[in-house]
């Protein structure tokens, strides 16, 4: 054999093994693939997606497609977690067992994360030191209310903790030996 025969046959040789450690590799693989939507169930284009593998602690990213769907292929058989996030979405995780010769489904629903608001309240002139049971109503605010029977006793109930007991004058206060109950009893209310 002269030489250039040789390189011919060990090149031939070699690339006929890549051949078969690539199709033993592949053969040996799994992949994960899925689709990332929303709560409402509109994809999610863009999405940040990442896997880990959990006996090896590889790491491969990916960024889901304009329909959503992203795929991780060539995988060694055995335990990931796939973690996608978003813009406003909350991460999300799951743990995916690959297979060998088997594209597992791993659909993420995205739902809201990090809604946060602020409400501020500021009050003037709040009576915070006394509580009081009173209330000053005006001419108009009394020619508008509408009276059963003209009974001007009517108007004592619309003082908050105040309320008639029965047909007559008689009142009722919320608490007992209130000021204000004693005071409506002496004016014979």
């Amino acid at each position: 054999m002269t030489k250039n025969n040789i390189i011919k046959f060990v090149a031939g040789v070699a690339f006929s093994l890549m051949l078969m450690v690539g199709s033993a590799f592949a053969q040996a693989s799994g992949n994960i693939a899925g689709v990332v939507s929303d709560s409402t169930g509109a994809v999610v284009p863009n999405a940040t997606v990442k896997l880990i593998s959990k006996s090896t602690g590889l790491e491969k990213t990916t960024t889901s497609s304009n329909d959503g769907i992203y795929n991780f292929t060539l995988l060694q058989p055995g335990r990931f977690t796939v973690t996608v996030t978003s813009g406003s979405f909350a991460a999300q995780s799951l743990d995916v067992e690959v297979q060998v010769g088997r594209t597992t489904d791993a659909n993420f629903t995205l739902g809201a994360g990090g809604v946060s608001a602020v409400v501020e309240v500021t009050a003037e002139g709040i009576q915070t030191t006394q509580s009081n049971s009173d209330a000053v109503i005006n001419e108009t605010g009394i020619s508008n209310l509408p009276i059963n029977g003209r009974r001007f006793q009517d108007f004592v109930t619309l003082t908050p903790p105040l309320r008639l007991r029965g047909h007559g004058p008689d009142l009722a206060s919320g608490q007992k030996g209130h000021k204000r109950q004693r005071q409506c009893r002496r004016r014979g209310l």
